[in-house]
């Protein structure tokens, strides 16, 4: 009996998430026997970093396999998939998310905006069944700050403003990056840039590289 189940952002993570409670490695989970903290048992699965991501621009329309100025701006109504080889991943939280067993969720992504989207997406993405979601938040996996943290969770609600907050980043730099590397790119081979280059790739962290540089690093 498992009635808890906690998200962790990587393996390594789920195992000191574990290891205070004498958690012991399963195939694909860290089981934790009845204790006081957790008095019917607990269950640590992991992802393995972000295994959702934004569907790519054709994914909304065919029409965007082709890159052409007058698709632009693509604005779409943004839509998660699960990153290909990452499918099996998610298909093991999945089971656990859903089994009748476990009653209450615990999201153990690291504390950060990234680690709050991160297991939020898989949770949302799970069908959860409004099962109860707990925040666990700690900067430190030493066995004491790990016992510290289970006995202080807070409801995983409280924390929506830092989850739209990586939404909103996640977002605009997919319409930031596909839209500028597009435009450039086909701005820059109507001045009649060699199509070699291939794609030019702009975004929010990414400024186009300068042509005599590419030139150089030849």
């Amino acid at each position: 009996m498992a009635s808890v189940l906690i998200i962790s952002e990587k393996p390594s993570q789920a195992q000191k998430l574990s290891s205070p409670y004498g958690g012991k490695k399963e195939k694909d989970c860290y089981l934790i026997s009845p204790c006081s903290t957790f008095p019917e048992g607990a269950r640590v699965v992991w992802c393995v970093g972000h295994i959702m991501e934004l569907a790519a621009a054709k994914d909304y329309d065919e029409q965007y396999k082709e890159w052409k100025l007058e698709h632009l701006p693509i604005i779409p109504e943004f839509k998660l998939n699960i990153v290909a080889d990452k499918r099996g991943v998610f298909n093991n939280i999945k089971k656990y998310v859903n089994s009748p067993e476990t009653k209450e969720i615990i999201n153990s992504g690291d504390p950060a905006r990234e680690g709050q989207l991160l297991v939020d997406e898989v949770i949302l993405a799970t069908n959860y069944k409004k099962k109860p979601v707990k925040r666990l938040w700690t900067t430190s996996l030493t066995a004491s700050a790990v016992k510290k943290a289970f006995s202080n969770l807070k409801d995983n609600r409280e924390y929506l403003p830092l989850y739209f907050e990586a939404v909103s980043r996640q977002q605009s730099d997919w319409l930031v990056g596909i839209n500028a590397s597009r435009c450039v790119t086909l701005l820059m081979q109507q001045k009649g840039v060699d199509s070699s280059y291939g794609a030019f790739s702009l975004g929010r962290v990414l400024r186009l590289f300068p042509l005599f540089m590419r030139e150089k690093w030849k």
